[in-house]
């Protein structure tokens, strides 16, 4: 083996050995997703100081960020680290439509390429309501929904300071199967969470339902409604009250009635006395006039009092 032979070998396994050390040193890593909120994948490479950084990757492979640029803000951003060897993609409102695909983080020569599998990744979908058959009768609320959700949930409904515990029952054969239909074999659970919440006091007839779930140690909000019972119970109510009131009204008439009754007697009462004493009283200022009565009559002569003019 000549010079310029032993020089090529040389420099090919240089070359070997630095492309392994970078391999073996570049990765991009992500921790937790949560499924409808931001997730950050972040890329080591030792050897990535002052070079061009960018990502590729998505359902069609297509360049996502390069340097500050973003090819769609509102979905995907560049964030850089202090450090110059690690950077990261935020992608936003994660989706499944961001999983089981490829992404490439680049640093000048260096780049690192992997398959976002959601098996391999702890994960988190938020419970989402797909069906919704609540219904409200004259003394209860039924509450009646069908989620999605991974992994299993412990669910409570909240109304006016009351927490039920609910369980998560079996919609159809779906719950605790795999939904193959949008990422693979992942799990996803689907249940029905249903209950009659009965109203106990009349004046506890109003307010706000909350079904909630706690995944993960994180508590999430399924359902809010503002449920109103009181229309019944208020219309009772207020027929006593106008019952009262009548019956209050019918009184006051009625002692009102009786008051006018004895002063129109009392006047009458009152006019009379003058004219019976005038027949007898001679300071009084009336006369008597005697009317005579048929002669076969027997009843008493009648007295009528006139005034007595004095000239």
């Amino acid at each position: 083996m000549n010079l310029h032979d032993r020089i090529y070998l040389y420099m090919s396994i240089q070359l070997l050995i630095h492309v392994l050390s970078v391999s073996l040193s570049s990765h991009w890593d992500i921790e937790h997703i949560v499924f409808g909120e931001d997730v950050i994948l972040t890329c080591i490479i030792n050897v990535c100081s002052n070079s061009v950084k960018s990502w590729v990757g998505g359902q069609s492979y297509d360049l996502l960020c390069r340097s500050n640029f973003s090819t769609n803000p509102s979905k995907y951003e560049m964030i850089s680290e202090d450090s110059g060897r690690s950077f990261g993609l935020r992608i936003k409102n994660f989706t499944f439509d961001d999983v089981n695909c490829k992404y490439t983080c680049t640093c000048g020569l260096h780049q690192y390429t992997s398959i976002l599998d959601v098996e391999a990744i702890n994960y988190t979908y938020p419970p989402r309501i797909i069906e919704n058959s609540n219904f409200q009768t004259a003394e209860e609320y039924v509450v009646d929904v069908v989620i999605e959700v991974y992994p299993l949930p412990t669910c409570f409904i909240k109304y006016e300071g009351r927490d039920i515990q609910v369980n998560l029952t079996s919609n159809s054969s779906t719950l605790s199967t795999f939904d193959k239909r949008r990422f693979g074999s992942n799990k996803m659970y689907k249940g029905r969470i249903k209950h009659t919440l009965q109203i106990i006091k009349p004046n506890n007839c109003d307010g706000n339902l909350l079904v909630t779930c706690e995944v993960d140690s994180r508590n999430y909000t399924v359902y809010k409604q503002n449920v109103s019972m009181c229309k019944d119970h208020s219309d009772i109510n207020v027929t006593t009250i106008n019952e009262q009131y009548v019956t209050v009204f019918v009184i006051i008439i009625a002692c009102a009635l009786f008051l006018l009754g004895v002063v129109l007697l009392w006047k009458r009462v009152k006019q009379r006395k003058p004219c019976e004493m005038s027949c007898l009283d001679n300071t009084s200022n009336l006369k008597c006039i005697w009317k005579k009565q048929p002669e076969n009559n027997n009843e008493p002569q009648t007295v009528v009092d006139e005034p007595l003019i004095q000239l």
